[in-house]
């Protein structure tokens, strides 16, 4: 903003405004002249002088004249200075507090501390690692025949499947496997309802078949399990036939009989799913 500094000279009569440039200039000339030349004074413009906002005031936005012919100063609006922004800092801790922490990081070594040396007793107390069972300490892998590998393309999992992958147990570090029923079954049951304990299930191989797997695995350094099912047997099984045949055979007891209810029906109104 370039401001322009306005001069007059007073007559009796009127007021000359003069600029500074057109003040000089005068000077020049009245410095010849003998008569004496009326001092310049100064008086306000007719246009309005922009103020400059003291420290602390903040010229508003419509802090202009609304006119030329206005030309009264508009008010200037103080404005509060932004106070600075205090962070929540964390209280200083106490004596207290510190010491607390301390005995709490104290106590905390310490039970680690006692917690590895009963550790370390265990182990020296304990019985040597080689005469641990070895399913106490290996991973077993639990094998569904039916759909774990086929071999001939019939759809079903088969035992030469299983003994393709044993490469892949190896991998893995697999040293147990674990076979869901393979036995002669007449599959009501998926396989848990067995008519031959000796013999295994047509689909899923001969008992040729299962003797290489199971050297294979054991040359590998792989134990086999057997799902063995004693708790019931199919109802195609021989022994169930004999059993249920008279009340005097010596299997009669192999299984559980109960005497019909007094109408003819079941013994009681328990209801199975595999039950007729």
């Amino acid at each position: 903003l370039v401001l322009r500094s306005w001069m007059a000279t007073a007559t009796d009569e009127n007021v000359t405004l003069l600029t500074n440039e057109e003040k000089e200039e005068e000077e020049e000339v009245t410095s010849f002249s003998s008569e004496p030349v009326p001092k310049p004074i100064k008086i306000s413009s007719p246009l309005p002088i922009p103020k400059i906002p003291k420290p602390g005031l903040r010229r508003h936005p419509l802090d202009v004249p609304y006119s030329v012919e206005d030309n009264s100063a508009s008010v200037n609006i103080r404005i509060p200075e932004r106070t600075s922004i205090h962070y929540a800092r964390r209280p200083e801790p106490s004596k207290h507090s510190t010491r607390g922490r301390w005995a709490c990081g104290i106590s905390m070594i310490v039970l680690m501390l006692a917690l590895t040396a009963t550790a370390i007793a265990l182990i020296i107390t304990s019985k040597n690692i080689e005469e641990i069972i070895w399913w106490q300490k290996t991973v077993i892998y639990q094998v569904y025949p039916r759909s774990f590998q086929d071999s001939d393309g019939d759809g079903l999992g088969d035992l030469e499947g299983i003994r393709s992958r044993i490469n892949y147990f190896n991998d893995i570090g697999i040293k147990a496997v674990w076979l869901n029923p393979i036995f002669e079954s007449p599959q009501k049951d998926n396989g848990y309802d067995v008519s031959n304990y000796t013999a295994i299930y047509k689909y899923f191989g001969t008992m040729e078949q299962f003797k290489l797997l199971l050297n294979d695995l054991h040359d590998n350094g792989i134990h086999l399990l057997l799902d063995f099912v004693p708790n019931h047997t199919s109802d195609e099984h021989p022994w169930f036939e004999e059993s249920k045949s008279n009340q005097t055979n010596l299997k009669q007891d192999w299984y559980i009989w109960a005497n019909s209810s007094s109408y003819g029906g079941p013994p009681n109104n328990w209801i199975s799913v595999f039950g007729r």
